[in-house]
């Protein structure tokens, strides 16, 4: 497995964002950053700050439970991230 960064800010609250289009990841990390005003909003491409899979907090995080190589494993391009604040995001890594 080769590990991999991702960085991620939502310039306008609101506005949703796709998290990447990198493709797949075996396992992963995305954490909120710390610096954030208030909550990020993760989920599919309909996420708002209504409707989301999580939500969360600054400093706060996710793990991606690693997935068996005889599978797929995590679509990250199907992940989208909204915010309460301009300028909030997050940060992680996660390996192919």
């Amino acid at each position: 497995m080769v590990p991999r960064q991702i960085s991620k800010d939502v310039t306008t609250a609101g506005t949703r964002v796709q998290l990447t289009t990198d493709g797949f990841a075996m396992t992963g990390v995305i954490q909120a950053r710390v610096n954030n005003v208030g909550r990020v909003f993760g989920g599919l491409s309909d996420v708002s700050s209504t409707v989301y899979m999580f939500a969360l907090e600054p400093g706060d995080s996710i793990t991606l439970p690693p997935v068996p190589h005889d599978k797929d494993g995590w679509d990250l391009s199907a992940f989208w991230l909204d915010s309460a604040n301009n300028g909030d995001g997050v940060k992680g890594f996660y390996a192919r």
